[in-house]
């Protein structure tokens, strides 16, 4: 299994894209792809291409003040299975089509049918932390 890890806070570039630390997240994921060879060109009707990651969970955090990767997913867990007590939840869980028929459509970036950049765009200015893992 490959993939990465992205924290930062979500912006938009003039284009209308995402960003977490002002990179676009679709162009994170292109270099994901090319870094390890996992994309795969599919017909698109027409003579047209689509690159595709086959198998690839993507799982999003956006915790109410910067904390790494595994203290949001620990808050999280805290708060749904109740580790001690009431208290308020410090990280939002945001996972999506962890497998899919359709895969991570690098063209479109979307998953499994979810436009992952109107997603992250929703959560303008907030801090995220994003794991991709494809196998």
């Amino acid at each position: 299994m490959v993939g990465m890890n992205i924290s930062g806070f979500i912006s938009t570039n003039r284009d209308g894209w995402a960003t977490i630390n002002e990179v676009p997240f679709a162009e994170s994921m292109y270099e994901l792809a090319e870094r390890y060879g996992i994309a795969h060109e599919y017909d698109d009707g027409l003579g047209g291409k689509r690159a595709i990651i086959k198998h690839c969970i993507i799982t999003m955090y956006t915790p109410k003040k910067k904390m790494n990767f595994d203290e949001s997913q620990k808050s999280f867990l805290d708060y749904m299975f109740g580790a001690g007590g009431t208290y308020e939840m410090e990280a939002n869980y945001t996972g999506y089509s962890e497998w899919t028929i359709t895969g991570f459509d690098l063209d479109k970036c979307s998953l499994g049918g979810h436009d992952m950049n109107k997603i992250l765009v929703s959560h303008n200015g907030e801090y995220v932390n994003i794991r991709v893992e494809c196998l």
